[in-house]
């Protein structure tokens, strides 16, 4: 814990901690530690937004032209792989957005009972996750 120098007249003095495996021993060496975790958490941020972008585009879209085909959106790794692993018959082909939008909530955790209505914005970041793993391991099974 540190306490800051010289604070103005009649001001109790700052008091921080900085965590770090770094050694700091200057004013310098903080700003520049802070200003590498800044630098990280922008990055971070600018990943997560497009991220929430293409969740929020997937559900607006999956509503809006539910009969559109998947491949439309997605890679076909992506789609083959996620209807493989909800075992999907082959011989129904390509599903429509609608279609593979509850299969990704159902990887998600949606449950999609009756009443359910389509995935929201969770479960299909959820299920996302698992389809592009899904869509990895379906590339490089298909390459051997």
């Amino acid at each position: 814990m540190t306490e800051e120098i010289n604070p103005p007249a009649g001001e109790t003095p700052i008091r921080w901690l900085l965590l770090t495996s770094k050694e700091i021993t200057t004013f310098e060496d903080a700003k520049r530690i802070q200003m590498m975790k800044g630098q990280a958490l922008i990055h971070a941020i600018m990943i997560d937004s497009v991220i929430a972008w293409r969740i929020l585009y997937l559900t607006h879209l999956g509503r809006q032209c539910p009969d559109i085909p998947c491949g439309s959106v997605f890679e076909e790794a992506e789609w083959k792989s996620a209807c493989a692993v909800v075992k999907r018959s082959k011989s129904a082909g390509e599903p429509t957005l609608s279609e593979f939008i509850r299969i990704i909530g159902k990887l998600g955790g949606h449950l999609g009972r009756k009443g359910d209505g389509m995935p929201g914005p969770q479960c299909i970041w959820q299920g996302l996750a698992r389809v592009r793993d899904f869509a990895i391991a379906w590339q490089v099974f298909s390459e051997q």
